[in-house]
């Protein structure tokens, strides 16, 4: 039987990581709230910016081709990377988590077994 010693600064280490990772999750949702924020207004500006090129004769028809504006293209590209950057900080965050239980998990077991 193999027996596994957990420290109580290995406990502590990893419930810091699920601090940092859930500080790096949120920090990943502001970014993505403050890009979906600046959308509207990236928006009208590429739609100004459609029109005074002549490219749309109206909002109406601009929306439909607001893609084609470089600008908000990359805005939208923005977007898309700061939504996976939000999952990714989520996977951290739940691994950070899991490893966080199991090391209390093992350290309590471990200080039954040494009581016991």
């Amino acid at each position: 039987m193999t027996t596994i010693t957990i420290s109580p600064s290995t406990v502590a280490e990893s419930i810091q990581r699920v601090r940092d990772a859930a500080r790096a999750l949120g920090e990943a949702r502001a970014a993505e709230q403050a890009l979906e924020d600046e959308r509207p207004l990236v928006k009208r500006d590429a739609i100004t910016r459609l029109m005074a090129a002549g490219r749309a004769a109206s909002v109406t028809a601009a929306e439909k081709v607001v893609e084609e504006d470089e600008a908000y293209a990359a805005h939208r590209a923005s977007q898309r990377a700061a939504v996976v950057a939000t999952q990714v900080a989520w996977g951290e965050w739940e691994a950070a988590k899991l490893d966080g239980q199991l090391a209390v998990a093992l350290a309590v077991d471990g200080a039954i077994a040494t009581v016991g």
